[in-house]
């Protein structure tokens, strides 16, 4: 059963991180989000916090911006609150949709049934047999 959690939509990605000599770091603004994005899915379903591999959609509600534009922000966001860490992901969709209210977006997540995918976990399942 996926966990579900509606968030407000972060910055645009110019917004969500600045460039310097070092290379790049998040703004105050993105880590103003991200901080809210995390205590917005902790007010809405606790610290889950799934071990295994997962399986991630995320859901853009309104937004105007290209597609995957936030969509590492909104992952690294629910670190620490629906999984451990975000390599955690093995599958992941991301679906845009057109909204008449305030953008949001809605990420769910749900622990991989390997038994149901083995193709997931079995890498001989593509290897070349010479035919």
């Amino acid at each position: 059963m996926a966990i579900l959690v509606t968030l407000t939509p972060p910055p645009s990605v110019n917004r969500l991180y600045g460039y310097r000599a070092g290379g790049r770091y998040m703004t105050k603004e993105g880590t103003h989000w991200k901080e809210s994005a995390g205590w917005e899915a902790v007010a809405q379903v606790g610290r889950p916090l799934l071990q295994g591999d997962i399986e991630v959609t995320v859901y853009l509600y309104g937004i105007k911006l290209d597609i995957d534009n936030g969509l590492k922000a909104t992952l690294d966001a629910m670190q620490g609150v629906l999984y451990e860490n975000d390599r955690q992901i093995k599958r992941l969709y991301v679906e845009k949709h057109e909204c008449l209210f305030e953008p949001y977006i809605r990420v769910a997540v749900e622990e991989l049934q390997t038994e149901n995918n083995p193709a997931l976990y079995d890498a001989t399942l593509f290897e070349d047999d010479g035919k």
